[in-house]
């Protein structure tokens, strides 16, 4: 099984990926990417902006 890492970068700093993970293929590593990006997004919510 390949091994894929994943990079993020988020606006305070860039989270780096050293181990990696074994998937089935680029289908499977498009949605664990997808979902380390909203779970990177939902612990970084900012208040919303007024006025």
């Amino acid at each position: 099984m390949p091994r894929y890492y994943f990079h993020l970068k988020s606006p305070s700093r860039p989270v780096r990926d050293k181990t990696g993970v074994e998937l089935l293929g680029l289908e499977a590593a498009q949605w664990h990417a997808m979902r380390l990006a909203y779970r990177c997004a939902s612990t970084r919510r900012r208040p919303a902006r007024t006025g």
